[in-house]
């Protein structure tokens, strides 16, 4: 089962990075990219993102007794100390399974953070993430 949800991650991680017209998300969040130079990566590359959701996602139970599937899409920012921070459920799919996307988001270990000319800066990121059975 977890085997599945990490392939379904895996299979939309080619688009992690939010894509838009700007490099910069313009308003109150200035300074949060989202296609700097180099994109943030996690510890171990995509391989280590995958294992460490593997060991880390919970399918609730509550969940699984009443057959409830599907996708959860969270974005999150990486900060320029790779930290994630702010993650919000942007498309939910029930509340329990909304939780545990967040709960294992909120729980990731520092990434690499991204780039621009050099420096690190904040950039936000989209995961879906896919609850099956």
């Amino acid at each position: 089962m977890k085997r599945f949800i990490l392939l379904m991650v895996m299979a939309v991680m080619c688009c992690v990075a939010t894509f838009g017209q700007d490099d910069q998300i313009v308003g109150r969040d200035a300074d949060i990219f989202e296609q700097p130079e180099v994109m943030p990566s996690f510890p171990g590359g995509m391989d280590g993102l995958i294992s460490w959701l593997s060991e880390n996602i919970q399918y609730p139970q509550n969940a699984v007794n009443h057959d409830v599937k599907g996708r959860v899409i969270v974005t999150f920012v990486i900060d320029t100390d790779g930290s994630v921070i702010e993650p919000k459920v942007v498309r939910s799919l029930n509340p329990v399974l909304d939780f545990e996307a967040l709960r294992v988001v909120g729980t990731m270990p520092k990434w690499n953070p991204g780039k621009l000319n050099g420096k690190p800066v904040k950039v936000k990121y989209t995961l879906p993430i896919s609850f099956k059975q």
